[in-house]
């Protein structure tokens, strides 16, 4: 289950808002979870001493850092069109005499 409660948040600059999600993800078992763990490089040790991140941290972090990467990702998209779009239309402006 996937629960998504959207509430806006004033952020200190200028009139940005920021978005906060609370998720909540059941995860149905301990062996899916350690699927998803695992398959993203979850170490129960580091360096011979118990990993001081819980699975359920590495998960959350993880979602996070997906979550970001795909906001990136959507950004430099646009900017790349932006940039395309303005250098077809300078092109298409261009007047040779």
């Amino acid at each position: 289950m996937l629960k998504i409660i959207g509430q806006k948040k004033k952020k200190p600059k200028k009139d940005k808002m920021a978005i906060t999600l609370n998720l909540s993800i059941d995860v149905p078992s301990v062996a899916e979870l350690n699927d998803f763990v695992y398959g993203l490089g979850y170490k129960d040790t580091i360096d011979g001493s118990p990993n001081p991140q819980t699975k359920g941290q590495f998960a959350k972090q993880m979602i996070i850092a997906y979550i970001r990467s795909i906001i990136k990702f959507k950004r430099v998209t646009d900017a790349e069109v932006a940039v395309r779009s303005t250098q077809t239309t300078a092109v298409d402006a261009l007047i040779i005499t």
